[in-house]
């Protein structure tokens, strides 16, 4: 989790100062057919995994060890979908 802290100009989703979480996926193609279809974990070029990879221009994944992270809007979430998918695997 952490403070979102810029924007691209194309991201609509986020704000500056809204806390958030990314998942375990940063990145992929975005263009074969899983992709299109909001499979990217299918990915038929290759899924940008959060820890321990690199994307596609080389940039190293270091997940929740990395003070910045860069990523797509579309892997972020929200802290409050974040604390509710935390606390119901805690139930669980």
């Amino acid at each position: 989790m952490g403070e979102v802290t810029e924007v691209g100009s194309e991201v609509k989703a986020f704000k500056v100062g809204e806390i958030v979480g990314v998942g375990c996926m940063v990145n992929s193609c975005q263009t074969c057919d899983p992709c299109t279809r909001h499979l990217e974990q299918y990915c038929l070029k290759k899924v940008i995994w959060t820890y321990s990879d690199k994307d596609y221009d080389g940039t190293p994944m270091q997940g929740g060890y990395s003070t910045i992270m860069v990523c797509k809007q579309e892997y972020v979430i929200l802290t409050l979908c974040v604390t509710l998918i935390l606390c119901f695997n805690m139930l669980r």
